[in-house]
């Protein structure tokens, strides 16, 4: 229409309309390889997109659906996907009131679990019955499986000569203690990460172990004449770090030892023990609710001279401190 007049139509042309929506994984996602918070991108189709995935692997096995309205998803989203896995992928989508048909299979690979190990400054060294060591942190662990068995230091195949003992532990620290080991004793000690029943998984996922470390046990009872005791490892919580000072530090046997809380509290139902240093249980107690400025009092009488470890557990926190009785 010019000035009120109507010029007729345009060049006429053809539009080939697809019989059924389509899409499929974007060029340049299939066939790599994926940590499993990774992003994953098919063809936009259109603003009112409803797309289905299906992951499929171990030889069609293992099928998982995810339904999706973006183009984009993060793998973190979808079910119980496994590191460690070829997964063939393909994809169709809703459009109009129409689902398309499966795209043409495309596939990606996750990756494997990281390894971690325990801390170089902790192999081949000599420690004592109750210390802590650490391990290299890994971000996809709900918790770490630590395996510390007992060796021949001279064997270069590090064989056990005897039953290891598996722990498992929430953060990056092993506290040797309860373990039980024996003082002139080798240990190998390797770690993985263990991830639990993750992403809606019916099953575990673990990685493997890293290197294994020599660690032996130094003598439990022996105490320097001027020894000091330290501090072990005070675990933060959400609300406020909590910490306790012990006093008389060191304290003479059948003298009143005293846990002032000096920041923080403690939950109801906290539970605080001491070992000595041959790893026996000498104090187990529950605690009431704490605040800062409260003391918690036990004595010491019949106990040896020797270095203690006391921990303290509640529903946020772990602390463990290493005081002296002489």
């Amino acid at each position: 229409m010019v000035d009120g007049r109507w010029c007729g139509y345009g060049n006429v042309r053809p539009i080939d309309m697809e019989s059924e929506p389509s899409t499929r994984l974007l060029p340049g996602y299939g066939g790599g390889t994926y940590g499993l918070s990774s992003n994953l991108k098919v063809v936009f189709s259109g603003p009112d997109q409803q797309i289905e995935w299906r992951f499929t692997t171990d030889n069609g096995n293992d099928v998982v659906i995810h339904n999706s309205t973006n183009s984009t998803i993060s793998m973190d989203e979808i079910g119980c996907l496994r590191y460690g896995r070829i997964y063939t992928i393909e994809v169709r989508v809703t459009y109009c009131g129409i689902t398309g048909p499966w795209s043409a299979p495309d596939f990606i690979i996750t990756s494997n679990i990281p390894y971690t190990k325990l801390r170089d400054q902790y192999c081949g060294t000599v420690q004592f019955a109750g210390a802590t060591v650490l391990c290299d942190f890994v971000s996809v662990a709900d918790q770490y499986a630590w395996q510390v068995a007992p060796v021949d230091p001279n064997d270069p195949l590090l064989t056990p000569t005897g039953p290891a003992i598996i722990e498992y532990t929430d953060n990056t620290d092993l506290y040797l203690l309860p373990l039980g080991l024996e003082y002139g004793q080798t240990y190998r000690i390797g770690v993985k990460p263990f991830l639990g029943f993750t992403g809606g998984c019916n099953s575990v996922q673990e990685g493997d172990y890293g290197q294994f470390c020599l660690v032996t046990i130094g003598n439990p009872g022996q105490v320097a004449p001027n020894l000091q005791a330290r501090d072990l490892v005070v675990e933060d919580n959400e609300d406020e770090w909590t910490n306790v000072e012990v006093f008389p530090n060191p304290a003479t046997s059948g003298q009143d030892v005293q846990l002032l809380l000096t920041s923080g509290g403690l939950t109801d139902g906290a539970r605080l023990m001491i070992y000595n240093a041959s790893g026996q249980l000498i104090e187990d107690r529950m605690l009431s609710r704490m605040i800062n400025g409260d003391i918690i009092k036990f004595n010491s009488l019949g106990w040896t001279g020797g270095m203690y470890h006391l921990q303290i557990i509640d529903e946020r926190t772990t602390i463990r401190k290493q005081f002296v009785i002489r």
